[in-house]
């Protein structure tokens, strides 16, 4: 099984998004997070949308499900291939009135997101929320952004109890427990780091190693700021090695897992 990061950039910062394709090793491929960028980010690993069997959409930010529209419209006109849509049911209805303005009607005729996509709902019940190739998933609910009236959830996931993929949880909601399951079986642990603290919803480097020694050691953060790009304007990038990660992931890299 390959992982293959698309981008590694937060929505604010120069690079792709962070959006990855996990290709199975029965030989499907599954796309992680679709954002705004997405034709783009494939073309530059040499991959094209006939490569893809499934999506997966962890929350609603445009940066994870911006790209659903072109996605959608190019597998419907182009590649007559319906993808699989996996997602949480509670996000199903809001991203197609997102999607539905311009993806609801073709000639007059009224589309719904299951003309583009083979949706394939899950809950909060049960230890696998979907199963994909020879994989297995469970979606872990973290909270994103806290609302006045409203949260905002994103879904992380757990790749055969030995891979965590986490995608956009807030600091408040984190457990710093290094003797949960998930983080004790972990090969590899991705987790989104923020380098600035730009916006709050991210969670901040410095809170990050706060984490104990053996959970740092699996640690690869993505979704950041690279710093070195800004020519020292916004300060330096720390040095992750120094403080026990794995390391900052690079936009191409890929993972056997």
């Amino acid at each position: 099984m390959k992982l293959t990061f698309l981008g590694v950039a937060s929505f604010l910062s120069e690079g792709f998004q962070s959006n990855m394709l996990l290709d199975a090793d029965n030989g499907k491929t599954l796309l992680l997070d679709c954002g705004t960028d997405i034709k783009h980010s494939l073309k530059a690993v040499g991959r094209e949308v006939k490569d893809i069997d499934a999506v997966y959409i962890s929350h609603l930010h445009g940066d994870h499900m911006g790209g659903l529209e072109w996605l959608g419209f190019y597998s419907y006109f182009i590649t007559k291939k319906k993808i699989k849509l996996f997602i949480h049911e509670s996000l199903l209805s809001e991203l197609w009135m997102m999607l539905s303005p311009s993806m609801s009607n073709h000639k007059g005729k009224y589309l719904s997101i299951d003309d583009y996509f083979e949706i394939k709902t899950f809950t909060d019940s049960g230890k696998i929320s979907f199963c994909f190739g020879n994989c297995i998933f469970q979606a872990r609910k973290n909270l994103h952004v806290k609302g006045k009236y409203q949260n905002m959830y994103s879904y992380s996931l757990l790749v055969d109890d030995k891979n965590s993929i986490n995608t956009d949880e807030a600091l408040f909601y984190i457990s710093f427990d290094t003797e949960a399951a998930h983080i004790i079986n972990a090969k590899y642990i991705f987790y989104d780091c923020d380098v600035m603290n730009l916006s709050g919803v991210h969670v901040n480097y410095s809170d990050l190693k706060k984490f104990g020694k053996r959970t740092r050691k699996k640690m690869w953060l993505y979704h950041y700021t690279d710093l070195s790009l800004y020519k020292g304007e916004y300060g330096e990038m720390p040095d992750e090695k120094e403080d026990g990660f794995a390391g900052f992931v690079q936009e191409g890299q890929i993972f056997e897992l």
